[in-house]
């Protein structure tokens, strides 16, 4: 497309050049930000592989590999990658819901007063809105793309999100008893 648009291979490559810089440093980034999460989840054995040493090593390979893994399935299948489209926004919004639900239902008993605080009624109405709409949302992110559905045109995010609930559910019930969160120090 670039080279269309500028009729010539150097300024195709100058302008993928600058597309590829902020791509590959934020790459960098990224993987850094999430393998320090996987690793402190690992070090508090909140996963199946725990980390042996004081730096993120397992943590990098592993978030590295698997992020390579999900970058190959576009290329391999356009159908998997909608599919992990879909999951990612139907976690999203769960992600959202199970924020909000508590306070409604709860009535922010455990929330600190801030500056932004809803008061009243209003904030009964914009949780029960917000949530409503965002369990909507999580069920319509799961339909299939076209009707009537077949084996290639199916949305298959919905298997995706049913596994990203239920595993960690089933880690939950094997690790609760021993898992003790994080290392907490006090600060006087």
């Amino acid at each position: 497309m670039y080279r269309q648009a500028t009729g010539t291979r150097g300024g195709a490559l100058g302008l993928m050049i600058l597309l590829l810089l902020p791509l590959v440093s934020s790459s960098i980034g990224t993987a850094l930000t999430q393998s320090r999460a996987s690793w402190a989840l690992a070090r508090d054995g909140a996963t199946p592989f725990s980390e042996s040493h004081r730096v993120p090593a397992n943590a990098i390979i592993f978030v590295t590999y698997f992020n390579t893994i999900l970058g190959a399935i576009y290329a391999g299948s356009s159908l998997a990658f909608n599919a992990i489209t879909g999951l990612f926004a139907s976690l999203m919004s769960l992600s959202y819901l199970m924020a909000i639900l508590p306070h409604l239902l709860g009535g922010r008993q455990s929330a600190k007063p801030c500056p932004f605080n809803v008061k009243g009624l209003l904030r009964y109405v914009v949780g029960a809105v917000s949530s409503a709409y965002l369990a909507i949302m999580i069920i319509f992110y799961n339909f299939p793309y076209v009707m009537p559905v077949d084996i290639d045109e199916m949305n298959y995010s919905c298997v995706l999100f049913g596994t990203m609930v239920i595993f960690p559910r089933l880690w939950w019930i094997k690790i609760r008893k021993t898992y003790r969160g994080p290392p907490v120090e006090m600060l006087a």
